[in-house]
């Protein structure tokens, strides 16, 4: 079992970087290496962290519009934000049962998209969860039980291709600083 505290910024974040990984076929909350990659999501973190909680956190030493700026720069290098932009969130919550497995997979034209496995128990779901862990088709499955359809679909927006937010409120935080996007 995991439990995670976070606020709505940073529920985002994490969201947003779970998603560029399985999209961009990338490990960025693993990458020791101070890559491109890691930099924009480290300026993405603080400059959220910054204008929509208050708070400075690793880059105190630094202006915010520098941050913004070395940001946008990074974006138009790596064109993550507008991949991320470009996702539109699946459907299927219809199908959302009381044990569900859900499995991100890619096509084979490399789209990705999202595949909603239910069961009767609880048995049964974390045993296909666990064959879908091992398959190559899958990019991810998690089992996730659900008494309420919306607050899987929050819960776990990552799987359901949802950037949404953290567009939003990365556009609306380096915006503030005069750089449009």
């Amino acid at each position: 079992m995991e439990v995670q505290y976070r606020t709505r910024v940073q529920h985002a974040w994490a969201t947003a970087l779970e998603i560029s990984d399985i999209v961009d076929g990338q490990k960025t909350k693993f990458d020791l290496d101070d890559t491109d990659r890691v930099k924009f999501f480290a300026l993405a973190s603080e400059i959220l962290a910054r204008h929509h909680e208050g708070v400075s956190n690793a880059m105190t030493g630094r202006e915010t519009e520098e941050l913004c700026i070395e940001f946008d720069k990074l974006e138009k290098q790596l064109g993550i934000l507008q991949r991320l932009h470009a996702l539109k969130a699946s459907g299927g919550f219809d199908k959302i049962k009381r044990h569900n497995v859900l499995n991100v997979v890619r096509d084979a034209e490399g789209s990705i998209g999202l595949e909603i496995l239910t069961f009767s128990s609880p048995a049964d779901a974390i045993d296909k969860a666990s064959e879908l862990e091992s398959n190559s088709d899958s990019l991810n499955a998690v089992y996730v039980r659900a008494d309420n359809p919306g607050q899987v679909r929050s819960a776990y927006r990552n799987y359901f291709n949802d950037p949404v937010d953290f567009v939003r409120l990365i556009n609306e935080a380096v915006s503030s600083h005069g750089i449009l996007r």
